[in-house]
Formats: structure tokens, C-alpha cells, sequence
């Protein structure tokens, strides 16, 4: 004989999220609700392992690999930011209906710029947005990795400027304006889900390669309410192949940065040569602090089942 006990829902609540209890498991997801769990009898309990991200202050962050798991690339009633359907260019200024804490600060107003970048900084918008990633054309194909910021101004388009408070998922020249090798192509950003665990879903759907307008690329950038998690899917990373000297010498940048001074690359991606598809990397906020207060076992009424036992073996997770 079998008993067959239903997991209703593992709840991971962290310091900075919602009071109400069960709109916290989505912000923190386990993997584990709705699972089924089989008990010979006379046994009355068993161990339940499962791990949620262990999120800290956004002071600083740290980087890993996750399943490829996109959104909707692109969806009837996205906002399409038009304005940047022109070779490297910021969008204008675009509001959130929720508060994104990244580096320490509190923002919700950023913009998307056509090379692939979401920046929290208000002066970004209506700019370009600098293509240039390596040192110009006194020494041409050196790279210019982050943390790095310049000194180019609103208008200059050739100068390593790169933005600050910036994801770059991935920074490559890319130009959006080219629609004969991708005509359905769209930048599109939108809001889902519900308070306090709303999403704010970019993606850069189907854009050429500016170099080659063959090379065609797809990307998406995710930044989570409350726990301030940021994700990154890339369907399709893609080099100029078009022959000769590669454009750019076909450097991209994936990370995150806040100025100058700070910011966090992947590993063998800061402003080097790659290419890949299907991918997902996280950026989890893992500065002083953990956020972390309870997790529980609770059933169908919201009554506490049991509360576990935590620890911290596998780095950037609580298990």
C-alpha cells in the first residue's frame, strides 16, 4: 500500500517581498509545487530537497548559468519602442509600473538602446548608443572590456561610450533598421504577471548583425520585481561572416555594469569573440545581506506543514 501526499505549495519568503503569503512563491520559484511524492507505508515522512536563488543586497552580483527558458519572444500587445528602428540609438524614456533595485538604487524609469543594452540611466534616453567596443581606429580590433564608461557625449556614435547602469544582453552592433534578411524583425518590451513578482520581458527579436545583415540574432533580457533578479536568454548570438576584416572585429559584451568601476561580465564574454544558441544566464544580486527570512511546506488552506532547514553549499543558492 501507497499513501500519496500532494506538495501544495513551497513558500521561500525573502525580507524585501510581500507580507501575503502566496504571492511569494512565484517570485521564488522551487520546481517543487504541485509535485506528488509516494510514502510506503508505515513510513510517516520523508526528506524534501529542492533550492531557490539565494538572493542578497544588489551591491553586487554574481553570474551563472540557467536553463533556456525564454518568454514570449514577442506578443500582440507589446510596446514596440519605433524610435530606435535606426542604427545605434536609445529609445526615449520608458516608465515601469514597479521599482527595480539594481547596483543600490531604486529605479523605474530605463531605456533600450539598439545595440542590445537596457540602462537605468534617465540621461541615456534619446541618445546613441556608442557601437564601438574596441579602441577605434588608432588601434583597431583591441578590445574595451567592462567596467568601462568613456567620455563620449549624447551624440558620438564612435567612441567606446558605453552606458552606465546597463544590462548588456548581449552588447554587439546590431541594427534594427535592416528588414529585407529579417522582416518580422522586433524590439519589443513589456510588463507581465502580477504584484509583487511582475517582470519587466525586452527582447530583441530577429535583428541583423550590422556587419551582416545575414547574421541574425535573438535575445532577451528579464528583470524581476522584488528579488531583482535579472535573466538572459539568447536564442541566437552570430558573428559577421560576411568575409574580410569582421565588423567591430566581432566583439559583444554580456554582463552587467554600473560605472566605471564596477560591473560583471560572464566569463569569456567581455568584449571578446563568441557566438552561441540557446542559452540562459542569471545576474543575482549577492552583495552583503542575505534577504532570505522562511521557507514552508504548506497545504491547500495555507496551514504550515513543516518549515526547513537551509544551507548554502551550492554558491548563489539556498538548499
Amino acid at each position: 500500500m501507497k499513501r500519496h501526499i500532494l506538495t501544495v505549495a513551497f513558500l521561500a519568503g525573502m525580507g524585501f517581498l510581500s507580507t501575503a503569503a502566496f504571492a511569494q512563491q512565484a517570485c521564488i520559484p522551487t520546481n517543487m509545487n504541485g509535485s506528488v511524492f509516494n510514502i510506503i507505508c508505515p513510513q510517516t515522512c520523508i526528506p524534501v530537497h529542492f533550492q531557490v536563488p539565494h538572493v542578497k543586497n544588489s551591491s553586487d552580483y554574481m553570474v551563472m548559468s540557467i536553463p533556456y527558458a525564454p518568454h514570449t519572444w514577442v506578443t500582440p500587445g507589446g510596446n514596440e519602442p519605433t524610435e530606435i528602428y535606426v542604427d545605434d540609438k536609445f529609445s526615449h524614456l520608458l516608465s515601469l509600473p514597479f521599482t527595480v533595485c539594481f547596483y543600490g538604487s531604486l529605479y523605474n524609469n530605463f531605456v533600450i538602446g539598439s545595440n542590445g543594452v537596457v540602462s537605468f540611466d534617465q540621461s541615456q534616453a534619446d541618445c546613441n548608443n556608442d557601437y564601438r567596443l574596441d579602441f577605434g581606429p588608432a588601434t583597431p580590433g583591441v578590445p574595451q572590456p567592462i567596467p568601462h564608461v568613456g567620455a563620449g557625449t549624447c551624440n558620438q556614435t564612435n567612441d567606446r561610450k558605453y552606458p552606465p547602469l546597463s544590462i548588456m544582453g548581449p552588447y554587439h552592433d546590431l541594427n534594427p533598421s535592416v528588414t529585407a534578411t529579417t522582416p518580422d524583425r522586433k524590439v519589443e518590451w513589456r510588463v507581465e504577471g502580477v504584484a509583487p513578482c511582475r517582470k519587466l520581458v525586452v527582447s530583441f527579436y530577429h535583428i541583423a548583425l550590422y556587419g551582416d545583415i545575414n547574421s541574425v540574432n535573438t535575445s532577451q533580457i528579464v528583470v524581476h520585481e522584488s528579488t531583482g533578479i535579472i535573466d538572459v536568454f539568447i536564442e541566437n548570438k552570430r558573428l559577421d561572416q560576411s568575409g574580410g576584416n569582421p565588423w567591430n572585429a566581432n566583439f559583444a559584451i554580456l554582463g552587467v555594469q554600473k560605472d566605471n568601476v564596477t560591473a560583471v561580465p560572464v566569463a569569456g564574454k567581455n568584449c571578446s569573440v563568441w557566438q552561441e544558441s540557446n542559452t540562459g544566464y542569471r545576474f543575482l544580486p549577492s552583495g552583503a545581506g542575505s534577504k532570505f527570512l522562511v521557507a514552508e511546506l504548506v497545504d491547500f488552506s495555507g496551514n504550515v506543514i513543516a518549515t526547513a532547514d537551509t544551507s548554502t553549499v551550492t554558491p548563489g543558492l539556498l538548499d
